[in-house]
């Protein structure tokens, strides 16, 4: 009896070529493997109507080596069905006796003298296993006495002794505990009750015998363990907003086909510093299955976008000209240090938004809309998102003029219309996409809103407009903004227009910020001197003048 070696060959009793494992066990001959032990038999060594002479090999193996090659070898029967539930050593023996036995009666056999045995000591061997009664009348929650329990074991023939001084007490495969004299006593396991190797093993014997029925039900005593939150409470949160304004929860398969996996992967450090550390970051490499169940569910997905365009399409064909679709799940990548996963929001959306009123138009899905829908989503998770353009490598599945990176504290990801060159492209309705990194999407608790009271004077609101060259980004400005006006508890745009009475590649950009004083006057001073910061910090960074100033 030995281990396989690695991709060693074996015809097997149903003539099936087998490779075997190097944690198979086979019987042997000193050229090659026999037979797959404890499951079948091999053709080199199958009886035939030639065979004159017969070697009788009867073994137990252990169940767990015997039910994983069956189960490595999808190879059922009857010997891997006993041997995988455990056999008594001492039927070893008994079974090599009883097949001499039947070979001289029917077939007319001679059976020789002598056999080789390579643990005779192990037939009949009895074992010890220390119990505490007190610990068994926990366990079960009935006051048995210690006689009554050496009773009960007696009666299958477990004959119980009182332990010689301190035992220690097997409670886990890998644990024992130490028992003082006297609170211990020993079962002496008969061979074939392999079965019982622990404490828990006698508590529940006992049990058994003691009838199942005759426990009385009891609630537990103890105390309910603290209050643990919800993991996903966030999340649940930001499904029950997207819900709430109309869009449908999609689940699509983590395992996709090469064709559609291959269409767009999340660029790698888009996400980065603490919201990959808490969301996951994207890997570039991707995981394929060695044994998938077909080809189209190969690969795990590296980006929820691919899926749910599919599903958008899917309902396009059969006529749902508006939807809008959504779905939070895992991205999954190889890197360096093994296999990763991310956590993200897909949202796809097409078509009208609501029908038209009498007499009016339609709201149509577009970039302004998506953007308001994922506002309202970050500030769920205190995220405050800006927008700057695409960098290298992220449309390929975006429309290059018309989508942008989203990037702010606890927010990252992509935004915008499905590329032209897409298959799925068509003039109306438009798709428009979004993949996002949320601050708390995978795990994460909402904050807690406070009430204030209201303030006892009104707000101050400040409007600057502002003659921008047209490149400049309306994230960047807004974002020094915030930075120069310290005091302002809001920065917004409000206008933002080209044409008229502007100069050639120029626009005006309106931002309005709104201040809550203590009292009346208080800060006049401070917000013009912090506003008038911003428009000179304006003006050296992004070439800017405040529209009317020349005027003065």
């Amino acid at each position: 009896i030995r281990l396989a070696k690695a991709k060693e060959q074996l015809e097997t009793l149903d003539h099936v070529q087998r490779t075997l494992d190097a944690s198979d066990l086979v019987v042997a001959d000193e050229r090659a493997a026999l037979s797959l032990a404890g499951v079948m038999g091999g053709a080199s060594s199958e009886v035939s109507a030639a065979t004159k002479s017969v070697v009788i090999e009867s073994a137990v193996f252990a169940p767990t080596t015997i039910r994983r090659s069956a189960q490595r070898h999808s190879l059922r029967s009857e010997a891997s069905h006993r041997f995988e539930r455990g056999q008594e050593l001492g039927l070893a023996p008994l079974a090599a006796d009883q097949v001499a036995a039947l070979m001289t009666t029917w077939a007319g056999g001679t059976v020789r003298r002598g056999q080789l045995d390579s643990d005779p000591k192990a037939v009949g061997q009895t074992r010890e296993l220390a119990f505490r009664p007190e610990r068994v009348r926990q366990l079960i929650g009935v006051s048995i006495p210690d006689a009554e329990q050496s009773k009960l074991l007696a009666g299958i023939a477990i004959s119980v002794t009182e332990a010689q001084g301190a035992t220690s007490v097997p409670v886990t495969s890998k644990r024992t505990v130490s028992a003082a004299k006297g609170e211990s006593l020993v079962a002496v396991v008969p061979p074939w009750r392999r079965d019982l190797e622990l404490e828990a093993d006698i508590a529940e014997e006992v049990a058994r015998l003691y009838g199942y029925d005759r426990i009385t039900p009891t609630l537990p005593g103890r105390d309910l363990p603290g209050y643990l939150p919800q993991p996903t409470e966030l999340r649940d949160q930001v499904r029950a907003s997207l819900a709430a304004q109309g869009l449908s929860e999609a689940v699509t398969h983590a395992l996709v086909s090469p064709a559609l996996g291959d269409r767009h992967a999340e660029p790698v450090g888009l996400v980065a510093g603490p919201l990959a550390e808490r969301e996951g970051a994207a890997a570039s490499e991707t995981l394929l299955l060695s044994n998938p169940l077909s080809a189209d569910h190969d690969q795990l997905r590296r980006s929820l976008l691919p899926s749910l365009l599919d599903r958008a399409e899917a309902n396009l064909r059969y006529g749902a000209l508006s939807g809008a679709l959504f779905e939070i799940g895992r991205g999954y990548g190889g890197a360096k240090g093994g296999p990763t996963e991310w956590t993200r929001l897909g949202i796809v959306v097409w078509g009208e938004i609501a029908a038209a009123a009498p007499g009016g138009a339609p709201r149509l899905w577009d970039l302004d809309e998506l953007k308001r829908l994922i506002a309202s989503v970050a500030s769920l998770c205190n995220a405050a998102p800006r927008y700057l353009p695409l960098e290298t490598g992220d449309a390929t599945l975006l429309h290059p003029g018309r989508s942008a990176r989203a990037i702010g504290e606890g927010i990252a990801g992509l935004i915008g219309e499905l590329h032209p060159a897409a298959a799925e492209w068509r003039p109306a309705p438009r798709i428009l996409m979004a993949e996002l990194a949320l601050h708390g999407l995978s795990s994460g608790q909402p904050s807690v809103r406070r009430v204030l009271l209201p303030p006892g004077t009104p707000p101050i609101q400040r409007d600057v407009a502002l003659a921008a060259p047209a490149g400049v980004l309306i994230g960047d400005l807004i974002a020094l903004a915030r930075e120069s006006v310290k005091l302002a508890i809001s920065v917004e745009l409000f206008d933002l227009f080209a044409g008229g009475g502007m100069a050639p590649g120029e626009r005006s950009v309106g931002l309005r910020f709104t201040f809550q004083p203590d009292a009346a006057a208080a800060l006049d001073d401070a917000i013009t001197a912090e506003v008038d910061a911003f428009t000179s910090s304006a003006a050296k960074r992004h070439g800017t003048k405040v529209r009317g100033a020349e005027a003065q």
